[in-house]
């Protein structure tokens, strides 16, 4: 597969070819030039920043986090893509998207990891290849200069571009579970949280919820005034409470809109402000 963000670099003749829905660079964004260029090989749409659709999103600086994996994720499984692909080096691939995929069962089948990774030849980063990834990609991109152009070259398995058996399904009514391992640590007038995403999800959670309550008892009366806030992903911080204090936090497990949620079902920490 080659990706390249000018169109005059892309060779005919190639069984598949990447492109941009979004950016400035170049002749970006350039997905419909490869689908009408190319038009009897395999195409793969790539989104540089989260709020846009596309099969990719490519998770590096300048462009998507990895906090924005999960919400992106979420919402194209929504519009029925089977498995949608996350592009990161393999550096990134490995401390920040494979615990994701490590922290949800039947994750990995539903995913593609298309990890960058120069210098090693050509090959599929994973544990029997460079060594630099504890999971096997699904595809590598190994050259920034394929043929001596400005030019990306992927080697990609031969399902890539299909989609695997489907993992056991779950009840079409499951809900997220709390989030695991719950830290609060308070500040003068603050909080900083972290957690990691809940067990059993086919999904990980498109959003969190804070909820902060003043002392040990946790009701409507002792929520704090500005709360529930809502968090894109751990670890994350607010403020508006008072010095010398109490407080409970509560997080919940979200998909988008609020959907999943089982009612009183939260990660809890107690902390004081100093």
């Amino acid at each position: 597969m080659f990706d390249s963000a000018y169109n005059s670099q892309f060779p005919p003749g190639a069984a598949a070819y990447a492109g941009y829905v979004d950016g400035q660079l170049g002749s970006q964004p350039n997905y419909a030039f490869i689908v009408a260029q190319f038009p009897s090989a395999q195409h793969l749409s790539v989104a540089l920043f989260a709020e846009h659709d596309a099969d990719a999103l490519d998770v590096e600086g300048g462009a998507a986090s990895p906090g924005d994996i999960p919400g992106w994720y979420a919402r194209q499984r929504a519009r029925g893509i089977d498995r949608p692909c996350i592009y990161a080096s393999t550096s990134t691939m490995e401390a920040a998207v494979i615990p994701v995929i490590r922290s949800v069962p039947f994750l990995r089948s539903a995913v593609r990891l298309w990890t960058a990774h120069y210098g090693q030849g050509e090959h599929i980063c994973g544990p029997g290849s460079c060594g630099q990834l504890s999971f096997a990609a699904d595809g590598t991109q190994w050259t920034s200069g394929a043929n001596g152009l400005i030019l990306d070259q992927s080697l990609l398995l031969p399902d890539f571009f299909g989609t695997p058996v489907p993992p056991v399904p779950l009840p079409a009514d499951w809900t997220y579970g709390p989030p695991a391992s719950l830290s609060a640590a308070g500040g003068h007038t603050s909080v900083a949280l972290e957690w990691e995403p809940p067990a059993g999800a086919p999904v990980p959670p498109a959003e969190y919820l804070v909820y902060v309550y003043q002392g040990p008892v946790c009701n409507r009366a002792t929520l704090v005034t500005s709360y529930p806030r809502t968090a894109a992903a751990s670890p994350w911080q607010g403020g508006g409470l008072v010095q010398g204090q109490s407080y409970t936090a509560h997080v919940v497990a979200s998909g988008p809109g609020g959907a999943r949620v089982k009612q009183y079902c939260y990660a809890s920490a107690s902390f004081a402000t100093g």
